[in-house]
Formats: C-alpha cells, sequence, structure tokens
C-alpha cells in the first residue's frame, strides 16, 4: 500500500502533536509524585528527630530497617542494636533536634536525605551539642520508608 507524502505529513505531525501533549503530562505526574515522597521524608525525619527527642528506644526503632547502620560525629559505626542500647543505658542524652536545610534526592525504591541540624544533648556525659550534618538513606520497604543507614558529621567551624 503506496502512502501519499501529505498522509505521511499528516501521521508525522499527529504523533509530534501527541508527543507534545502527553510526554509532558507524564514528566508532570513523576515530579508531582517524587515531590509528595520528598514531603513524606521530610515528615519522617521530622518524626524520627522528634522520637529521638524522646530518647525512647521502641519510639525510635520505629524508623530503622533490621539491618540499620549508624555513624556517628566520632566515625564509629554501629548496628541498630548498639544504637538504641546508647538510649536505653541512658550513654545518649538528646534534649532537642532541630532540623534546618533539607536535600532529598529520590531514587526508585531508595531515597537519600542530608539535613542540617542542630543538636542539643550529651553522650557519655559529654556534651555532644552542636552544629551537625546527617544524611540518612531510605528505602522503601512494603509501603512504609524506613531508614537504613545515618551518616552524621558535626560541623566544625574553621
Amino acid at each position: 500500500m503506496k502512502i501519499k507524502a501529505s498522509g505521511l505529513l499528516l501521521l508525522l505531525v499527529g504523533v509530534a502533536i501527541f508527543g507534545a501533549t502527553h510526554l509532558p503530562a507524564a514528566d508532570t505526574k513523576k515530579r508531582d509524585a517524587r515531590s509528595v515522597i520528598e514531603k513524606d521524608l521530610k515528615k519522617l525525619e521530622s518524626d524520627w528527630a522528634a522520637a529521638v527527642e524522646t530518647n525512647d528506644p521502641k519510639r525510635i526503632e520505629r524508623f530503622f530497617t533490621a539491618d540499620f547502620l549508624f555513624v556517628g560525629a566520632g566515625g564509629i559505626l554501629q548496628t541498630r542494636k548498639q544504637h538504641l542500647e546508647d538510649f536505653r543505658s541512658g550513654k545518649l542524652v538528646v534534649k532537642s533536634v532541630k532540623i534546618g536545610d533539607t536535600t532529598v534526592h529520590v531514587y526508585e525504591g531508595a531515597a537519600v536525605v542530608s539535613s542540617r541540624v542542630t543538636v542539643e544533648g550529651k553522650y557519655d556525659k559529654r556534651d555532644i551539642s552542636g552544629a551537625y550534618q546527617f544524611t540518612d538513606t531510605w528505602v522503601k520497604q512494603g509501603k512504609h520508608w524506613l531508614a537504613a543507614a545515618r551518616q552524621q558529621t558535626q560541623v566544625v567551624k574553621p
């Protein structure tokens, strides 16, 4: 079957119009979905900070995967169990956690959230109050986002 040049041109114009009208809608849907995820993760970060202020390991652990890893400002790696034990024993006592600027990167089933945070508290009776940069790795497990890791770095003035 022979297609006339005008028919082919009409077909190409139709495809171009379809692409121009439907692809941006898909991009908008993706952006909207990403925005919802970013909002959800920021809320989780805030809720996690509020749980830490209670110093209650039961409230804190609900944010973690079973294999959660924590790297504190001193560079020491702790398992979920070790980190929660610091709260249980009273070795770590946090009075307040204030979240500042936050950056969120979302991936398929995972996300990285980095926040400037001001902490007031003590570790082993030593004052640990000050500014920190937290980088949290979140993973989607079922319908829930859980923290798989946190890296904490104390921000020091030059």
